[in-house]
């Protein structure tokens, strides 16, 4: 009998009724089309009937945990997955907090630290800075504190009528004006609602930003008691109401992310960004204090602790030797996943998916496990190819301990390593969903309908889209941030560019932190003064400039493609406009799921009513009322083109462009989608079934929507994760496309793929953190082969 992983008739999300084994032991690699099926079998079927029958079998109650939507999985081992969108964004989150090196670090200090040449007996509390005993009191242990923007606030040129506060409306207008004039005759100063901001004298203006209970007017007038009513004058202040209701959204992200327009972030004037308060920074061990050792690379950090043995007494070397030989062990492995350029203070939220997740991978790699099944979603994102190799090698480890290893893979070299291949296909969405092909590579190769084998057997099927020099260029002098200091960048303009490197260069300093962070400064403040450059030339050259990062999108059941790019909100006009929906007296908003006047009233426009199952998983059944369609039965009768506003959402997003081809607005922004490869969604198409690929156009996509510019400089952040070839293929096209209408497209990558594509390439090195923050190469992508010294250029020349 197999004792291979076997699963029959699966059929979650677009699997259709799939039949499938899975050999053990071995390094097996999902591949396929974006939104072809394979997080379905990955994380749907494996992992989800992994953990529910690992709890089973100790007997624990499997409430929240469903069946998984096949007739059954035989033969599986205990799971542990690492996927790309779970990743810690808790700004208190550091590397050393995640990785729990942090702690040892702290225990350390908390012994043998010393200030004025003794130890005072300190706690572990003391050294964290997410404990009141040890953060800095200013920023509460966050390194940085929000100061509210008032140029994005207030237009300091208009009066308070001419709407010069931009958060109120009429209504705040006409309550607030009262208010402040109340307070004016309570503090005896002068003050006449016509006057421009910028004309207020000093009472006013304090009043108007901190208000009546503010230290500020308590200083202006020390003998006046505040006014207890707005009758009286009672003011909050507009800054002291960002900053309250700032912090009353704590937990709301949704909320925060509105407040956010009208903030800056700044480092924390008294801890300098370093977290902790004066009294702990100022303790050292072996002459360094908590503050240096946690700014150090961890590469640089295993250096340290390897001299400590010759820095320490022999009582103290007692106490430290178990605590730095297990933190040397642990940090062996950071160092193999290619870490090593981290330092314990970096904040998670700034980490890109592909590092947060080989932190992930190097605890996989301390646990000492076996007979696991590690489950990973592209391991390979956001590495060089010179990492890939060091990557793939570490997994070899985990296997060779008797582990087995299922890995959703696009990357060329992972492909070419894995043991056993499985491809879903042969499309994407509904289109997909089946098994295409199985086997080695050679036998992939050979297979005909494989798209991975067709790439396989002939990897460049692209070409540069333009050869002739650039007119115009964009010069950046001086370039100075975290690992890059003094560099000068030349951008040719109306070009696609490439930027390559190993990760953590600093590609994303330069381009993103660096380059599009000036540009936007300069477009909000054409007066503004340079901070991490000393010179642009050539910004006259570009219109405007638009980033696409990798920040992941919400996966809400309320989500879908027409809501997220705003598509949704023209349809619904559409629908309102119709001859029967302005007899019915029914709005925009009518046509909406998310509205009461619109949705069924009994599943609250989600198609689903849930019944709680006591010991149980809950149970989501149709809504009996609506039958599922989320919808009012008056909303349904309107009709364009004989299709409900619920049939139309069902449509494909090719189908639903063929039947808005008239009305321009509503195809322009379709045609994008399908221009990103995402034609075979459904139009309304839940957000929680896509897969990571699908996601990242789709945010692409939304960039892109009414975006038909000129002069524009696009800088587009790794845009080809979780595609496989033949989706980056088309997103390169789509590329091009932006440059032949007049734009500029900087897109950094690490695929050869995209990079032999481009017309030009800027690489950073040579290698990561402190080796890094170079410019090591700026030309054509036939010239980057030639250079000896290009990590990129050996991988790139398997393409070229």
């Amino acid at each position: 009998m197999s004792r291979n992983i076997q699963i029959k008739n699966a059929y979650a999300n677009n699997l259709k009724q799939v039949d499938l084994e899975i050999p053990k032991n071995q390094l097996v690699v999902l591949t396929g089309l974006s939104g072809s099926g394979k997080s379905s079998i990955a994380f749907d079927i494996i992992d989800n009937e992994s953990r529910r029958q690992y709890m089973e079998s100790l007997g624990l109650i499997t409430d929240g945990v469903a069946k998984a939507k096949c007739d059954w999985v035989k033969y599986l081992p205990p799971s542990i997955s690492i996927q790309q969108h779970l990743n810690n964004k808790n700004p208190r989150s550091t590397v050393g907090t995640v990785t729990e090196l942090y702690t040892y670090i702290r225990l350390l200090f908390a012994k043998l630290g010393q200030k004025n040449g003794k130890n005072q007996g300190w706690s572990m509390a003391e050294f964290s800075f997410n404990k009141p005993d040890g953060a800095c009191r200013n920023c509460t242990g966050l390194g940085v504190i929000n100061q509210v923007d008032l140029d994005k606030l207030i237009d300091f040129e208009k009066s308070i009528p001419e709407e010069a506060i931009k958060e109120w409306d009429i209504h705040y207008i006409k309550r607030n004006s009262k208010v402040l004039a109340n307070a004016a005759r309570h503090y005896g100063y002068s003050f006449k609602l016509e006057h421009k901001i910028a004309d207020y004298n000093e009472a006013a203006r304090t009043l108007l930003l901190y208000g009546s209970a503010s230290e500020q007017m308590q200083t202006l007038y020390p003998e006046t008691s505040a006014p207890k009513t707005a009758k009286e004058g009672k003011f909050e202040g507009i800054i002291t109401n960002l900053h309250r209701r700032y912090s009353e959204k704590a937990n709301n992200k949704s909320g925060r992310e509105k407040l956010e327009q009208y903030f800056h972030h700044m480092t924390c004037p008294d801890c300098q960004g370093m977290r902790l308060k004066e009294s702990v920074r100022a303790v050292q061990l072996a002459q360094k204090s908590i503050i240096e050792v946690q700014s150090m690379s961890l590469k640089e950090l295993k250096s340290w602790l390897e001299q400590l043995a010759t820095q320490l007494n022999p009582e103290e070397w007692l106490v430290a030797e178990p605590l730095v030989l297990d933190l040397n062990s642990r940090l062996e492995k950071f160092l193999k996943v290619k870490v090593g350029y981290l330092s314990l203070i970096r904040s998670m939220p700034t980490l890109s998916n592909g590092e947060a997740q080989r932190l992930k991978i190097a605890n996989l790699l301390s646990s000492g496990l076996s007979g696991v099944l590690y489950i990973l979603d592209e391991p390979t994102r956001g590495l060089h190819g010179k990492d890939v190799e060091h990557l793939l090698a570490i997994l070899e480890e985990l296997k060779d301990q008797g582990n087995h290893l299922l890995l959703i893979e696009h990357d060329l070299s992972a492909i070419k390593k894995a043991d056993y291949i499985i491809e879903l296909g042969p499309g994407s969405g509904r289109l997909g969903g089946r098994i295409v092909t199985t086997g080695t590579i050679d036998e992939i190769k050979k297979a005909e309908e494989s798209r991975t084998g067709q790439f396989l057997n002939n990897p460049l099927t692209i070409t540069r889209s333009t050869t002739k020099a650039a007119e115009k260029h964009l010069l950046v002098e001086g370039i100075t941030r975290h690992n890059v200091c003094n560099q000068t960048l030349n951008l040719p303009l109306n070009k696609m560019i490439g930027v390559a490197g190993v990760s953590g260069s600093g590609k994303s300093t330069i381009f993103i932190d660096v380059l599009a962070e000036e540009l936007n400064r300069y477009y909000r403040d054409r007066n503004f003064a340079y901070r991490y450059c000393s010179a642009m030339k050539g910004i006259e050259h570009l219109s405007g400039i638009k980033v696409v990062n990798q920040q992941t999108v919400g996966r809400s059941s309320r989500s879908n493609p027409a809501t997220y790019t705003k598509v949704y909100d023209q349809i619904r006009k559409a629908f309102a406009q119709t001859p029967k929906a302005v007899l019915s007296g029914l709005n925009a908003s009518s046509f909406s799921f998310n509205s009461p006047s619109g949705q069924c009233a009994t599943c609250k426009g989600s198609g689903q009513v849930v019944t709680r199952m006591h010991f149980l998983p809950d149970v989501k059944i149709v809504c009996p009322d609506c039958g599922g369609k989320r919808f009012k039965e008056n909303i349904l009768t309107v009709k364009i083109n004989q299709l409900s506003i619920y049939e139309l959402l069902n449509l494909t997003i090719e189908e639903a462009a063929e039947v808005f081809k008239s009305e321009q607005k509503i195809y322009q922004k379709l045609k994008v989608l399908i221009e990103v490869g995402l034609g075979y969604l459904q139009l309304g198409q839940e957000f929680s079934t896509l897969s990571g690929g699908e996601m990242q156009r789709i945010k692409l996509a939304k960039d892109l929507i009414d975006e038909q510019t000129k002069g524009y400089l696009y800088i587009f952040d790794e845009a080809s994760s979780g595609l496989h070839f033949a989706d980056t293929k088309r997103l390169i096209a789509l590329f091009q496309k932006i440059v032949a209408r007049g734009n500029t497209v900087i897109v950094i990558e690490h695929k050869p793929q995209f990079l032999a594509a481009c017309d030009h390439i800027i690489e950073i090195g040579p290698g990561s953190g402190n080796e890094g923050g170079q410019i090591i190469f700026e030309g054509r992508p036939d010239n980057l082969i030639k250079d000896c010294s290009s990590p990129t250029g050996a991988y790139l020349a398997q393409l070229l």
